[in-house]
């Protein structure tokens, strides 16, 4: 999630800033909308705690709770990315058996 998500939110930052939020009590743009849901993901999960690395994204909300805008510390994503390198293999090749048992279902 970390590794996948935040590059590709910042890659389509300005296509996605474009788009109305799908929930406009959530989020002003699909952008926002889409980084809300990641921090809140990553919170719910305890991801921070879990991998211990923190969580790169940040979300500025209005006084009605509706994200306005969101900001990515490429700094610390770099970082993060960093620490977890040495995972990957293994998250890959569980992510791999997950997906052939989903397929077998």
């Amino acid at each position: 999630m970390l590794c996948l998500a935040p590059p590709r939110l910042l890659v389509n930052k300005a296509a996605l800033n474009a788009v109305a939020s799908p929930d406009t009590g959530a989020a002003d743009t699909l952008y926002t909308f889409l980084t809300q849901r990641f921090v809140g993901s990553y919170q719910m999960l305890d991801c921070a705690s879990l991998i211990d690395v923190p969580d790169p994204i940040s979300v500025k909300t209005d006084a009605k709770g509706v994200a306005i805008s969101a900001t990515t510390s490429r700094e610390v994503l770099s970082q993060d990315i960093q620490k977890l390198a040495p995972h990957k293999a293994e998250d890959d090749h569980e992510d791999s058996s997950a997906r052939s048992r989903q397929s077998s279902l």
